[in-house]
């Protein structure tokens, strides 16, 4: 069941969660390509920008870009945001980062259509995908697409849970009661305001925003915390608090070394997507593999979770090839009991997944197994499981069962591999054909 939920989740989820994945890596590389300006943005120089701003209307805010050497200002009156020369206050031009960097905020936000409702749906489907990805699977890499799916998940994991845990809480965190339309003229000026800041620390200033009373003004101190000045309120500095849920979110925290870690995280989720429909989309190539060969000498028939069962029933098939015998080759999802009959001796791999479960491509088979008399079919069985898990293979053992109450004939006890097969698979064959 958690299998499953996992997987349709992912699968139908898919083209949002790539796109939100990959935007998130633009987000994260983009600062990273984006050169530093070392110099100071003092008060005196935003104070002249500001006053020829002032210079075309009624300024609501101001925001410093020093990166770019931009100021982003939005007038009473006009709709949307303009980009000015930070430091003359004319007419700029977005730089090709800013471009880049709307682009993926747009399709982080809404996937380009506005659609932050889907956006919210798939942020809520990747925290649970995440958890059943980690009640499903223990840390045993594999050089296959399901063990570096495996893998790759459990090193991204807890990274992976912060960021979608505090993108839910910026969803849902509240903005607070929005401010009234600003009609008159401020009554403390502009001069007056910046005056304030004579007696205090500015590294950087940040934003200049006009209030009824006056300017609040916004900067950062030597040591990058940042401070608020508000004459209609307050009559000193006030320290502006943290918001942790967007500096964990952004992974601007440890800086440049924060971005450079969020890219690895997003390659890392891309590369988990890729990897799980890649296995996905194998397993269903297989499964959909009829059994419409002629009934031939053996049947080796698999139940597949990760893809391990069926490379090695490709290897014991062709194993048994070469030495002369006819073969069928198919997976379990293919045939029921009944089809069992047709073949000499049967050999059957079973994988487990999660704690216990049988995977989906073995569950009819199984299922079938109580209708029907097997009297006379020999059977071998090989059950691949991980010791880490509660119940040690339990699908194997549940195959064991039911081919036991119809009557098949087990050529020796299911052999119960944990982990890699290596050799013990040769054996188990030798034993089945002795």
């Amino acid at each position: 069941m958690l299998a499953k939920l996992h997987r349709y989740l992912a699968g139908i989820l898919a083209i949002p969660l790539l796109l939100v994945i990959f935007s998130g890596l633009l987000l994260a590389v983009v600062p990273l390509l984006t050169p530093t300006n070392p110099s100071a943005f003092t008060p005196a120089q935003m104070q002249h920008t500001m006053e020829r701003l002032e210079q075309d209307g009624m300024v609501k805010f101001a925001y410093a870009l020093p990166d770019h050497n931009l100021i982003m200002v939005a007038f009473e009156g006009l709709r949307g945001r303009q980009f000015r020369d930070l430091y003359t206050g004319e007419r700029g031009e977005k730089t090709w980062q800013m471009k880049l960097s709307g682009f993926a905020k747009g399709m982080h936000k809404g996937l380009l259509v506005d659609a932050g409702w889907l956006v919210e749906i798939s942020t809520w489907a990747m925290l649970i995908i995440t958890i059943v990805g980690f009640v499903l699977s223990r840390p045993r890499w594999s050089n296959t697409n399901m063990g570096w799916h495996n893998s790759v998940g459990w090193v991204s994991g807890p990274l992976s849970l912060l960021v979608t845990i505090t993108a839910l809480m910026m969803l849902y965190q509240g903005h607070g009661p929005r401010a009234g339309k600003q009609e008159a003229q401020p009554s403390m000026t502009l001069e007056q305001s910046f005056g304030q800041l004579q007696n205090y620390t500015v590294a950087n200033m940040q934003m200049v925003k006009t209030t009824p009373n006056g300017y609040e003004l916004s900067w950062k101190d030597n040591q990058g915390q940042a401070w608020s000045w508000q004459p209609d309120s307050q009559a000193t500095p006030q320290e502006k608090p943290v918001r942790w849920a967007r500096v964990l979110h952004d992974g601007t925290f440890f800086g440049n070394v924060g971005l450079v870690v969020y890219s690895l995280l997003s390659m890392m989720l891309l590369a988990i997507l890729f990897t799980g429909y890649a296995n996905w989309i194998a397993r269903l190539r297989r499964d959909r593999k009829g059994a419409n060969a002629l009934a031939a000498d053996h049947l080796v028939t698999y139940v597949s979770q990760s893809g391990q069962s069926a490379k090695l029933a490709q290897q014991i098939a062709t194993e048994l090839t070469e030495k002369g015998d006819s073969v069928q080759l198919t997976s379990a999802a293919n045939i029921s009991a009944k089809d069992l009959a047709s073949y000499g001796k049967v050999h059957l791999l079973v994988a487990t997944c999660g704690e216990g479960e049988v995977p989906d491509s073995g569950k009819a088979l199984l299922a079938s197994l109580g209708s029907v008399d097997l009297n006379g079919i020999e059977v071998s069985l090989l059950g691949l499981g991980d010791r880490r898990f509660n119940h040690f293979c339990e699908a194997a053992n549940q195959f064991h069962t039911a081919l036991t109450n119809a009557g098949a004939t087990l050529r020796h006890p299911p052999v119960l591999v944990d982990g890699k097969p290596k050799e013990q698979w040769r054996e188990w064959l030798q034993a089945s054909l002795s």
